[in-house]
């Protein structure tokens, strides 16, 4: 259950909190306003550092933190493993602690980069929104959440399509593929594509909230959330649809929710459904 009272409890010293200006921090966010991919902004680096780093709140876990941990519960073979969709790395980190090597690929360039710089240990700091033109500095302490940092060079960070990825991008034991879905121009390509880049008795972990938006993906491609002639079609009918000719189901869906903070009294509340897939 929420835990609203201990939340107000935690920033009832917002105030007192060292806030500043909103300014763009030139040095350690790489700002590309120009580029049409919505993920080339200050804001949304922004925002994504505080989801992937940043505190959980009103008791939900860190999505990238939960999502991990049960993609090792699946897995029985951990030499080789892919992030795709990564964003800015946290779940490639939590990864690098169990797999001999991760590949961690995503479509925006700022994140990719972002997520070398804190791999090297570079200084990298963002803003998190309070309210208004007020915002508070923040900083990635990747020690503050890995134990073992010499794994994290076994990380191969890449800007690549995950609809179409080079060949190189195979035998992988585990492949997790968290809020990617529903952002691809062509999801049911992607979905038939994965089984080939897999070993045999590979994972597939896939978690989704389904929110379609034409703005990302041309509406005839949606998996689900349509009704052809009357019917209805969900995203998971789909998945089902396409990922069972390779893969075999290793448990029910199940709902794994998530927060984005926008500001210090604004949040987004998600529920993604979560789908385990092992390769036949």
């Amino acid at each position: 259950m929420t835990n609203i009272s201990s939340y107000a409890k935690d920033n009832k010293s917002l105030h007192s909190k060292k806030i500043i200006p909103n300014v763009k921090m030139e040095k350690n966010i790489i700002i590309n306003s120009q580029n049409k991919n919505p993920y080339e902004t200050d804001e949304m680096l922004n925002m994504y550092l505080n989801f992937h780093y940043g505190k959980s709140f009103f008791d939900v876990p860190n999505y990238l933190k939960a999502l991990t941990d049960i993609a090792i519960r699946h897995s029985s073979k951990f030499k080789k493993a892919l992030d795709i969709g990564c964003s800015v790395g946290r779940a490639s980190f939590e990864l690098s602690q169990y797999f001999e090597h991760t590949d961690a690929l995503d479509y925006s360039n700022q994140f990719i980069q972002t997520a070398k710089k804190i791999q090297s240990n570079e200084a990298v700091y963002y803003t998190n929104l309070i309210e208004g033109e007020i915002s508070e500095y923040k900083n990635v302490n990747i020690k503050s959440f890995i134990s073992d940092t010499t794994k994290i060079k076994n990380i191969l960070f890449n800007k690549s399509d995950a609809c179409y990825l080079e060949q190189s991008f195979s035998n992988y034991d585990l492949i997790l593929a968290a809020n990617l879905l529903d952002r691809l121009k062509e999801p049911a390509l992607f979905l038939k594509g994965i089984s080939q880049r897999m070993n045999s008795d590979g994972v597939f972990i896939l978690s989704s909230p389904y929110t379609w938006m034409e703005k990302y993906t041309d509406k005839k491609n949606w998996l689900g959330g349509i009704t052809p002639q009357g019917s209805i079609i969900t995203s998971y009918d789909a998945l089902k649809n396409i990922l069972s000719k390779e893969f075999t189901e290793v448990q029910p869906p199940s709902d794994i929710p998530y927060i984005i903070q926008e500001t210090s009294r604004e949040y987004q509340l998600g529920i993604a459904e979560l789908t385990v897939w092992r390769k036949k």
